[in-house]
């Protein structure tokens, strides 16, 4: 008897956990692409190129991601977007994180407006 029910919550609990660690994946890339948006524009604003400003992006961002960075009036905004990780990433969503740093006068990049 007990092996009957033991088949029936297995699945229910396999498919919990996938949901749970799901989630923590999820979390991680958004910690990991906001941490590269930030380190972007912070390059950006300190006068480094856009080039160096998104190497320093990709070093830090997961796999499959995308930068952007672009200036708006005295600020440096850097977006960066990425797939969802694990089992999540067939949905075709993205996780993305904006920073955001206050141009120096010495900006490098030509950025258009």
């Amino acid at each position: 008897m007990a092996t009957a029910e033991f088949a029936i919550v297995l699945p229910a609990v396999a498919l919990a956990l996938l949901f749970v660690l799901s989630a923590i994946a999820t979390g991680a890339a958004h910690l990991r692409v906001t941490d590269a948006a930030q380190a972007a524009a912070r390059a950006a604003a300190a006068g480094e190129s856009l080039d160096i400003a998104t190497s320093h992006a990709m070093r830090l961002a997961p796999d499959g991601a995308t930068v952007s960075v672009s200036r708006e009036g005295d600020l440096v905004v850097a977006v960066v977007e990425a797939p969802y990780p694990g089992a999540l990433s067939v949905t075709g969503y993205r996780v993305s994180g904006r920073a955001s740093a206050a141009a120096e006068e010495s900006f490098a990049g030509e950025v258009p407006p």
